[in-house]
C-alpha cells in the first residue's frame, strides 16, 4: 500500500510539473510535436493553411478548403522566397495577407525560354492524343501549345517558364502551429 501511496504522489507532481512547464513557457506537449507560441524564425517547423490569388482574384492554390495543411522549415528553399518571408515573424492564430511580387515568387516571364518545335503526329497518335490547335499539354519540359497541324509534324510552342511566373501573387497565410521534432 506504500508503494502505490508514493507511485500515486509521484504522478501528481509529474503532471503538474508538466502542466506548470506548460503553462509558463507557453509551450504545450501534444501527439509527439512540440508546438510554440513563439515568433517564427528561420529554421522552424511550420504548419500553415493558405490561399493564393492572382491579380484578378481568381484562386489558384488553397489549402482551407482541402482539408489539408502545408509544413515546412523556414529557410530551406521549400516554398517559394516571398512565402518563406511573408511566415517569418508570424504567431500562432496569426492570419494576414500579402502580395508576393513574381521576383520572390516564380520569377519574371523569360521570353528566351518559349521556343517553336515541330513534333512527330506519330507521337501524338501513339500516346492515344488527338491534337487540337490552342491544346496545351503538359510536359517534364514545359507547356506545350499546339500551334498548327500538319500531315506529319505538329508545330508547338514550347514554354519552359513556370505557369506562374511574371505574376504578382497573393496569399491569405494563417500560421497554425510552430512544429518542433522531438
Amino acid at each position: 500500500m506504500n508503494k502505490i501511496f508514493t507511485y500515486s504522489i509521484v504522478l501528481i507532481v509529474l503532471v503538474t510539473s508538466l502542466f506548470l512547464i506548460q503553462k509558463n513557457s507557453g509551450v504545450s506537449l501534444t501527439g509527439g510535436f512540440v508546438m510554440s507560441n513563439d515568433i517564427v524564425k528561420v529554421g522552424d517547423k511550420v504548419e500553415v493553411n493558405y490561399e493564393g490569388t492572382l491579380k484578378d482574384g481568381s484562386v489558384f492554390d488553397s489549402s482551407f478548403d482541402a482539408d489539408r495543411t502545408l509544413i515546412f522549415t523556414v529557410g530551406a528553399k521549400e516554398v517559394i522566397a516571398g512565402f518563406d518571408n511573408a511566415v517569418t515573424g508570424m504567431k500562432v492564430g496569426e492570419e494576414k495577407t500579402v502580395t508576393i511580387p513574381s521576383a520572390q515568387a516564380y520569377g519574371d516571364y523569360n521570353a528566351a525560354l518559349v521556343q517553336e518545335v515541330q513534333v512527330p503526329l506519330n507521337q501524338f497518335v501513339d500516346a492515344k492524343i488527338t491534337p487540337e490547335v490552342g491544346m496545351v499539354l503538359q510536359t517534364a519540359y514545359g507547356n506545350l501549345e499546339v500551334v498548327t497541324i500538319g500531315t506529319e509534324n505538329v508545330t508547338a510552342k514550347l514554354d519552359a517558364n513556370h505557369p506562374l511566373s511574371g505574376q504578382d501573387l497573393t496569399f491569405r497565410i494563417k500560421l497554425e502551429k510552430i512544429l518542433l521534432t522531438e
